[in-house]
């Protein structure tokens, strides 16, 4: 198991069967506004690739906000701007950080698939680089992927205050123009995931606590 450390700039690996962690890659951009950093890996075959958020100009940093590719243990290699592309194609719903709040990675047909869950949209992004809007959205909060085929399954956080009605799982394929609810009613959703016999879970954060939107929850809820 690969998990992101933000404040740290690094991914560790865990051993699931004994719990024991190593340093898989450090040198990372490191969270500056207490959100962001690296925030989540995927891969390609043996590749590790991770997404970078909030490490731009815009939040006061220097660095680019996009996916970047493991070279090695210190070496990495970005493969695309997001950051570039969300100034130069800005989306249609409102928004406070011109490069966006990305969210997920998840590979998908030789690529990968990105949440922006602060401009509403799921990007589809080539091995070279090359970015496209693949579905745009009201002020739903994407965060969460999951890929079963084509199709593609979305935890939505809903807007702030991330009311249990606003929290969903939807399903769309490429070229669909309405997700299809697959279920709701549990908040602050941030991803989906299948499991064993083909069962979907969705991770709840909490009850919202209030504050800003980012602003983490503050209690568990009730079981879905």
């Amino acid at each position: 198991m690969y998990v992101t450390e933000t404040a740290a700039g690094r991914i560790t690996r865990v051993d699931p069967k004994t719990g024991a962690t190593t340093i898989y890659a450090s040198g990372l951009p490191k969270s500056i506004i207490g959100l962001g950093g690296a925030i989540d890996i995927a891969f390609l075959g043996r590749t590790a690739y991770v997404l970078v958020t909030l490490v731009g100009p815009d939040v006061g940093g220097s660095d680019i906000v996009g996916i970047y590719r493991v070279d090695g243990p210190d070496s990495f290699t970005v493969i695309a701007d997001i950051g570039q592309f969300a100034l130069d194609n800005p989306p249609a719903t409102p928004f406070d950080v011109p490069t966006g709040v990305q969210y997920a990675l998840e590979a998908y047909r030789g690529g990968f698939l990105v949440t922006d869950g602060h401009h509403n949209r799921v990007l589809r992004v080539t091995r070279d680089g090359h970015i496209t809007v693949l579905q745009a959205f009201g002020n739903i909060v994407p965060t969460g992927l999951e890929v079963r085929g084509r199709t593609i399954y979305m935890a939505e956080a809903g807007p702030v205050p991330h009311l249990p009605e606003n929290g969903k799982v939807v399903a769309f394929r490429p070229g669909s123009t309405t997700p299809r609810e697959v279920a709701s009613g549990s908040p602050l959703l941030v991803d989906v995931e299948f499991g064993r016999r083909g069962r979907l879970y969705a991770l709840s954060q909490g009850i919202f606590g209030g504050g800003p939107a980012g602003s983490p929850a503050r209690r568990t809820p009730a079981p879905w």
